[in-house]
Parts: C-alpha cells; sequence; structure tokens
C-alpha cells in the first residue's frame, strides 16, 4: 500500500478483533508502544493513525492492516458486488452471445470528444489489429483515459467487461489500484447534476456505499469510472464536462 501520513481506521473493526482475541485496551497500548491517552485518541476520538501504527496494529491483531481502514469493509464488498454482476454473469453471456475475437484499431476521436479524451479506440472484426496488445495493455497505453466507440452490437461492452476483468484482478491484490465502477450515464442526464456529485449519488443508490466514503472513494482515486452510453447523452449537457475535474482525469 502507498504510505501516506495517517489514515482513518475501523473502530469497530479493530474492537471486534480485540474482543476476538482476547487483547484489553492496556495489552493493545503496550504492544503498539503507545500510551493509554493515544489508544483513546484512536478509539474514543476516532482520530487518524499513523502509517508506523497501522501497520503495527495489523500485526498484533494478526489480520493485513488494509483489513482496518475504514472503507476497506465498503471496497470489498464492492468488489465482489461487481465482480459478480459484470463479469460472472453478463460477461459470460456477452462470450456466449460474441464468439469471434474483438480486433482493435486506433481512431481519430470526434471533435466533440477531444476536450475529454486524448485518443478513442473502435473495435472492428476487420482492419488494423493490435494482435499483440490487450485491452488493458492498450489502456495503460493511453494513460487509462479513453473511448471506447463503434456500431451497435460490434461487442463494446464485452470489450469493456474485459477490462474490467483485468482491473478488478489488481484491485483485490493490490490495495492502492482503484476499483473499476460502471455509471450508466443517461441518469446523469436526466438528473443535470454536477457529475461529481452524480457519481456520489451512484456509489451510495446503486452500490450501496455510503455518501461520505463513496466522495472520499472518488477525492482520493480508489474508484475508477467506467462511463456508460455516452452517445446518448445530449451534446449541450455533454459539453459541461468540460467545467469539471472528472473530465480531465
Amino acid at each position: 500500500m502507498i504510505k501516506q501520513a495517517t489514515y482513518k481506521i475501523d473502530v469497530s473493526k479493530i474492537l471486534d478483533l480485540m474482543a476476538e482475541k482476547n487483547i484489553s485496551r492496556s495489552r493493545f497500548a503496550d504492544e503498539l508502544e503507545v500510551n493509554d491517552r493515544t489508544i483513546r485518541n484512536w478509539i474514543n476520538l476516532g482520530k487518524e493513525v499513523q502509517y508506523h501504527n497501522l501497520i503495527k496494529m495489523g500485526d498484533v491483531l494478526k489480520v493485513d492492516c488494509t483489513e482496518l481502514l475504514y472503507d476497506a469493509c465498503y471496497r470489498t464488498s464492492l468488489l465482489k458486488n461487481i465482480k459478480k454482476i459484470f463479469i460472472e454473469d453478463i460477461l459470460e453471456q456477452s462470450k456466449k452471445d460474441l464468439p469471434y475475437q474483438l480486433e482493435l484499431s486506433i481512431d481519430q476521436t470526434f471533435d466533440f470528444i477531444k476536450p475529454f479524451f486524448n485518443q478513442a479506440i473502435s473495435q472492428r472484426k476487420k482492419g488494423y489489429s493490435w494482435t499483440t496488445k490487450s485491452i488493458y495493455k492498450v489502456f495503460e497505453d493511453l494513460d487509462q483515459a479513453m473511448l471506447i466507440h463503434g456500431q451497435e452490437g460490434s461487442g463494446k461492452t464485452t470489450l469493456i467487461l474485459q477490462l474490467m476483468g483485468t482491473l478488478l484482478a489488481e484491485a483485490r491484490q493490490n490495495y492502492d489500484a482503484p476499483v473499476p465502477v460502471v455509471f450508466y450515464l443517461p441518469s446523469w442526464s436526466i438528473e443535470k447534476d454536477l457529475i461529481e456529485n452524480w457519481l456520489v449519488t451512484e456509489l451510495n443508490q446503486v452500490y450501496e456505499v455510503p455518501r461520505d466514503i463513496s466522495q472520499d472513494l472518488l477525492e482520493n482515486g480508489k474508484i475508477l469510472p467506467i462511463l456508460e452510453d455516452l452517445d446518448r447523452i445530449p451534446l449541450d449537457i455533454l459539453s459541461t464536462l468540460k467545467n469539471t475535474p472528472f473530465a480531465h482525469q
């Protein structure tokens, strides 16, 4: 995990582990080499924990220290839900419906998209093929910002889901890797809200992540938004993306 100055911990998780392992507060303080006041600050007042103390907590409680972070349970739940819905259910069915191998080619993006994306990827059955590169490698080559476009039924969603499968595997292995989350843009166009606020709302209402944690995950780059159905957004609404920080990620 990337070293930060301090971390917000899941107090309930820590207390449960302490009870499970029969570790008193005084013993916990001794093991961590801190005083009782520091323990009170963490447990009772919810103050953040320094990196080296978080590592020690994991050692004392015999768990991966990332499991003690405030957003850990929601991140884990999010990973499981997305894998179940988009990979195990939708992608597997999509593979049956689209048996041929998708090929990739670089294409110029449309003028109205240029402010938001550096390049566009289109997939075709014939044409120039990046035969030595997976969609994940293409995604990395384009600095994790790209547009996938093509005719209806050409396999855009399948390609996105293939990318998500790799990104999910990476996120499960590396706590610092962002979780790929699908957001359906037409619901935003109806709401006409600032897109960063809409993303928080979607994480909360669709994926059942509390708003404060959703806000934190997005602001700290822990969510990789995958925006579906861009072509269904009116251009006048799409143009408002230029004024949001999200548009330039």
